[in-house]
């Protein structure tokens, strides 16, 4: 009788995130999103405001995550720094975060894409988002 090696399962693909798509993973829940970007400029200062909506929305109510992003006006978009990441439901901002790591680019076609991750570990309740992407978002 011969041995056979069992093989291990392959892992699970990484999401494949597509144009104006995003995809995160909060308190563990992977979560798929269609994305969207608003930039408003105002005294040497640009504001870029993401807005991830969970696909499919959920039975509690509609579902969001917020990121708001800020720089000089006269720098590259690589320059954009995090100055917080709203969770929305139900239309209403339910907290607010800290971003941890992140990265802002543009696209060949004009959008904005990139990464981030959140971890509130002191909370009482620790929270977290992690393996945060959105690509191509176009304002």
């Amino acid at each position: 009788m011969g041995c056979s090696k069992k093989e291990d399962p392959a892992p699970p693909p990484a999401p494949s995130v597509g144009r104006n798509e995003g995809h995160y993973v909060y308190n563990g829940r992977p979560t798929d999103c269609t994305a969207t970007a608003l930039v408003q400029s105002s005294i040497g200062v640009d504001v870029l405001t993401l807005v991830l909506t969970t696909k499919p929305q959920p039975a509690t109510g509609p579902e969001a995550l917020r990121l708001i992003f800020r720089k000089d006006s006269n720098r590259p978009v690589s320059g954009y720094t995090p100055v917080q990441l709203q969770r929305v439901v139900n239309g209403m901002v339910e907290a607010s975060y800290g971003v941890n790591s992140w990265s802002v680019t543009t696209s060949p076609s004009g959008g904005y894409s990139g990464t981030f991750s959140s971890n509130n570990s002191y909370l009482p309740i620790p929270v977290s988002f992690t393996d945060g992407t959105f690509t191509d978002v176009r304002p």
